[in-house]
């Protein structure tokens, strides 16, 4: 490492724990009956992170789901890269030393839009946390941890040490099938209780 990228890396250090990240408010009105294009944010430090996360992939696609995977990366070396176009991967260079994003990670982030987004990061990393919040995503859902509390529109309870990438997906697309039940309940209920009311009125 270079002298330059030395002193960066000690005043990303220094600013993590000091900075106070501004809550983007991302919201495009969604809808849990209709969204589609998803995208997965994970923390990789090496081969085994790259094996959970194509398990997790597998089974996305399987749910027949367009997939953008964005990785953030705390290795130089990535074994075993799956090639696959719909696969970002970032790092720390892709900051600058206060975590503003450079040119080409800002315009990656102006381009895309998504309906949903999965964090897979347990245990609440800065770097994660820092670009969870900067995607644009109608709905998010990650690890119910107090530093994502108000960047998260669902945050799920796990036992990180009993969970892994995969059952915490299957946990994320369950929870969703549950709010959409719950949210046509109570459309099912409103619209018996407009007909109850008119029913009334036409007595």
């Amino acid at each position: 490492m270079d002298i330059k990228h030395f002193i960066k890396a000690k005043l990303q250090d220094y600013f993590k724990s000091r900075l106070k990240l501004q809550v983007n408010t991302f919201k495009n009105n969604f809808d849990s009956d209709s969204f589609e294009n998803v995208a997965l944010l994970f923390p990789v430090r090496g081969k085994n992170d790259m094996d959970l996360l194509r398990n997790v992939v597998r089974k996305a696609k399987q749910d027949s789901l367009k997939i953008t995977v964005v990785v953030f990366s705390f290795t130089i070396d990535m074994p075993d890269l799956i090639t696959d176009r719909n696969l970002y991967i970032f790092n720390a260079d892709s900051f600058n030393y206060k975590w503003q994003p450079n040119d080409d990670l800002k315009q990656w982030l102006e381009k895309r839009k998504f309906d949903l987004l999965i964090n897979f990061d347990f245990n609440g990393l800065f770097e994660l946390k820092n670009l969870h919040n900067l995607i644009n995503a109608g709905f998010k859902i990650a690890n119910q941890s107090e530093s994502l509390h108000n960047y998260c529109d669902l945050t799920i309870n796990i036992d990180e040490n009993k969970i892994n990438w995969e059952a915490f997906y299957t946990l994320a697309i369950r929870n969703l099938k549950m709010l959409k039940i719950k949210k046509n309940d109570t459309r099912n209920r409103s619209s018996n209780s407009n007909t109850l009311q008119q029913e009334r009125g036409n007595r």
